[in-house]
């Protein structure tokens, strides 16, 4: 393989690594050579099957129970994972929250919940790892939107948080470009996770073919591929954009109900 699309010896951390998009990207991370993989979500239990997977997967794992809403606790984790490995290489900044709800029964509480976790713990996060990055020369930010984006009328609050992740990306990137710090964004489509399972009963299985473009749903580790590819120097004229991943361009809630 081309050495530059390797992330072998990287030192990265995940929030949201409890399962789902997270879980997976933790786990790719590892199996592709990764010297240590910090996980962090409010599930400790979760986290420990994480961190068996990275260690099954030949790396090192680290499991920090936390709210990212937390930013003192959000500084202890980056810590304690210089602390552990020398250094940080990677944040994956994952973890979100979302529900459903009409905007007229929405309350401001409600919306401000969702944008404090999905959208003030991104740039929390961001913040903390480019005080290291800094430090030691450069690093790479990798953040996770949705294609909620484009519009989401039970989960506005959830839509507008994710918006304001994307756009944060491309401000950050620009303000930390001169630091050799590259901030990025994926943008999953509908991706087969407990999260999907529970919202909607969509359970695309083993029958989500990656040889198949023309698909609603797609796999966690089709997401994985593209945070590894962001983390490593082939991507390294690559830095303030928003990433899709979908296999089906027109893909809609509509079109779930044929999986």
């Amino acid at each position: 393989m081309n050495e530059r699309f390797s992330v072998e010896d990287s030192v990265v951390l995940v929030t949201g690594g409890n399962r789902g998009i997270g879980r997976t990207i933790a786990r790719e991370f590892a199996a592709a050579g990764a010297r240590g993989v910090t996980v962090t979500s409010r599930s400790e239990e979760e986290l420990e099957e994480t961190v068996e997977l990275i260690e099954e997967a030949g790396s090192e794992g680290l499991a920090m129970a936390g709210d990212v809403r937390d930013a003192d606790r959000l500084a202890e984790i980056r810590d304690a994972t210089v602390d552990e490995w020398g250094r940080l290489d990677v944040m994956i900044n994952n973890a979100a929250g979302s529900f459903g709800a009409d905007p007229l029964e929405l309350s401001k509480n409600g919306f401000g919940t969702l944008t404090d976790i999905n959208l003030d713990s991104v740039f929390e996060g961001c913040r903390l790892a480019a005080e290291h990055f800094v430090e030691r020369g450069g690093g790479t930010i990798i953040n996770v939107s949705s294609m909620a984006v484009k519009g989401y009328p039970l989960a506005v609050h959830y839509a507008a948080s994710k918006a304001g992740v994307e756009t944060l990306t491309k401000s950050l990137a620009m303000a930390w470009e001169d630091d050799d710090i590259r901030v990025n964004c994926i943008r999953p489509g509908w991706v087969n996770t407990p999260g999907i399972r529970q919202q909607y009963g969509v359970d695309a299985g083993d029958a989500s073919d990656r040889s198949d473009t023309a698909r609603p749903v797609g796999q966690p580790e089709e997401i994985a591929d593209l945070a590894l590819f962001l983390a490593s120097e082939a991507s390294s004229f690559i830095n303030g954009e928003v990433i899709t991943a979908q296999g089906t361009p027109q893909g809609s809630l509509r079109e779930l109900e044929n999986v």
